[in-house]
């Protein structure tokens, strides 16, 4: 992805005025000048980006959203759909470390994804682990159908589709009610492989869409930190092809209600 700076602007490293940084928090992005990002997430009126190659000393990157565009495209702080919806990650990555083993962790994402929607439809549940020794009790991770007991169980009513579309997601994000999808995350564009459940939780202005990924970014090709996957900007182009591969109305993913 390139960063373009369509004024001349600030590169920093918190999201506030620049008279408010010191000289070595901030570096000038000059009119036109270009910056190859993994990803970007949105930030009150700044945007958190993520730099193909880092600065020493710099542990975040921010720009004022109005005077850059990403891939020749303006990106919207304002009229975007944001759920509140809390961040979880499946693997031990954070700060708090799962208490499953490592081979388990890395099978989480359907369990980690439906857990963070559970919890923001209010059930009483502690921890993505505390979601996986549940769905244990009906089958593997894997299995849909056991999911779904599970979130029966515990007052959060769902569905699991086969035939989704964009038109699904947004009524669906429009209503306040987040998603869990079913998405090809390895292979490339032309070819994508893998599976993998990623919580969408809004929508940009432009059309891109929001998620909590539990396993990372998939911009970066889950390679850098985990909580990249916090609040992550997907295209929807890349959606077209990673989530609806087979048309329209292919899509996987867990509607709630």
């Amino acid at each position: 992805m390139l960063l373009t700076a369509i004024a001349s602007t600030w590169l920093k490293a918190k999201p506030v005025q620049s008279q408010q940084l010191l000289v070595s928090q901030k570096s000038p992005l000059k009119k036109s000048q270009l910056l190859e990002i993994t990803g970007y997430q949105i930030d009150g009126d700044h945007l958190k980006i993520q730099l193909s190659k880092p600065l020493a000393g710099w542990a975040g990157y921010y720009v004022f959203a109005k005077d850059v565009q990403v891939d020749g495209k303006p990106v919207a702080t304002s009229g975007e759909i944001r759920l509140k919806v809390a961040f979880a990650s499946q693997v031990a990555r954070t700060e708090e470390p799962s208490n499953l083993p490592g081979s388990t962790q890395n099978r989480m994402c359907n369990s980690s994804s439906n857990f963070m929607v559970a919890r923001y439809r209010g059930a009483k549940i502690t921890s993505d682990d505390a979601f996986y020794q549940l769905v244990t009790r009906y089958g593997d991770t894997t299995d849909h159908s056991a999911v779904s007991k599970v979130l029966d169980s515990l007052g959060v009513k769902s569905t699991w589709c086969v035939d989704l579309g964009f038109e699904d997601l947004d009524n669906s994000l429009e209503a306040g009610l987040p998603v869990v999808l079913g998405i090809l995350h390895r292979g490339t564009l032309e070819a994508p492989k893998g599976g993998h459940m990623i919580v969408a939780i809004g929508r940009t202005k432009n059309k891109d869409y929001i998620f909590n990924d539990p396993y990372g970014s998939l911009m970066d090709g889950y390679t850098k930190a985990v909580n990249n996957g916090s609040g992550v900007v997907y295209p929807r182009s890349v959606l077209q092809r990673r989530w609806l591969p087979d048309g329209d109305r292919s899509g996987w993913g867990r509607l709630f209600s």
